[in-house]
């Protein structure tokens, strides 16, 4: 099957990254990084290899817990920009 996968799957600790940056501008470095940690042991996200679904479930929990700093409309915003910094991930 050429061409089925042209890139990796980014990595668990990638993609906790990439979340953490794209937060940290509006809710900070520490409580970016403990609202991607905390959901991410909520939803049982452990090891190197994370899939798609677990993202977008990250994703997902994640921004529940931004309209409560933000309002649902920012929120969705900064959704939709997590969303974008995984992509980046992805390209080749």
């Amino acid at each position: 099957m050429e061409g089925f996968l042209t890139t990796p799957p980014p990595g668990t600790e990638a993609v906790v990254e990439a979340l953490t940056r794209t937060l940290t501008p509006y809710i900070g470095p520490n409580m970016a990084r403990s609202a991607v940690q905390s959901q991410r042991e909520r939803l049982g996200i452990e090891g190197a290899a994370i899939t798609p679904e677990q993202i977008e479930g990250l994703i997902v929990k994640v921004g529940h817990g931004l309209n409560v700093f933000l309002g649902r409309e920012r929120a969705a915003g900064v959704i939709d920009e997590m969303r974008r910094s995984l992509s980046a991930l992805e390209a080749p």
